[in-house]
């Protein structure tokens, strides 16, 4: 049986790489990023650039594990108007059921 590998983090080429001892040693204390960066340029004369980078909140996603016969999902709705057998148009109710063990609908 095939089994599932994990896949392999992109390379990436840091300009920080030749400066990371430094870096980790002010990060333990405490430094700030924009400490860092200006020890950094002072110290090593490192010449790229800081870019602050937006922080967002990581997406949650809860899984829901049942056995067979335990719970489904419903759902109830309309579907576009129809034409009737007169030419009226109508709407029609739709209820969906979804069995959770599996995901039949």
């Amino acid at each position: 049986p095939a089994t599932p590998t994990t896949p392999k983090p992109p390379v990436v080429n840091s300009a920080c790489q030749p400066q990371l001892e430094r870096i980790q040693s002010k990060l333990d204390p405490g430094f700030s990023v924009e400490c860092i960066f200006t020890d950094l340029r002072q110290e090593a004369g490192f010449e790229q650039s800081y870019h602050k980078l937006k922080a967002t909140p990581p997406k949650c996603v809860w899984r829901m594990e049942c056995a067979p016969d335990q719970e489904a999902q419903i759902d109830f709705g309309f579907t576009k108007t129809l034409l009737d057998k007169d030419g009226k148009q109508r709407m029609n109710n739709v209820l969906r059921i979804a069995l959770s063990h599996s995901c039949k609908r």
